[in-house]
Order: C-alpha cells, then sequence, then structure tokens
C-alpha cells in the first residue's frame, strides 16, 4: 500500500529529506522531476507525480509520519 504525499511546502523542510532511509530516496529518485520542487509555484493539481508516493512500512511509517508533521506545521 502507498501513500501519496503533496508536500506543499517541501522548500521549508528540504534537509528532512536527506534523513529518509536508502529505500525511500531511491524511490524518489526513480521519479520524475517535480516542477514543485524546481518552482513551488509551478505545480500542476493534476499532477500523477509519483515521488511521493512512500511505500507503507515498518521501516517507512515513522519518516511518513514526519513528513506529514511537517507539512501541516508549515501550513499553519
Amino acid at each position: 500500500m502507498k501513500l501519496r504525499i503533496y508536500p506543499e511546502h517541501i522548500q521549508e523542510y528540504q534537509i528532512f529529506l536527506d534523513s529518509l532511509p536508502e529505500k525511500m530516496k531511491k524511490e524518489i529518485k526513480k521519479a520524475s522531476v517535480c516542477k514543485r520542487l524546481i518552482n513551488p509555484n509551478d505545480c500542476n493539481p493534476k499532477c500523477r507525480y509519483m515521488a511521493f508516493q512512500p511505500t507503507l512500512s515498518e521501516e517507512n511509517n515513522p519518516f511518513i509520519k514526519q513528513f506529514l508533521e511537517y507539512e501541516l506545521s508549515k501550513g499553519v
């Protein structure tokens, strides 16, 4: 099972991406280029971008939770 994350505030916590497990980093690297990472204002709401669609697992879940917490705290 996967969870899609729409990182609207990723430019504010990009250092967090370095802390992700290698398996998650590989999934992100394999995905096509995300316009949001290049220019946060140039995102298509119908995008099917797959980089931030991590697999739910015991290893990934704590990082997914952190990812969501970052998004929630930046969106306030």
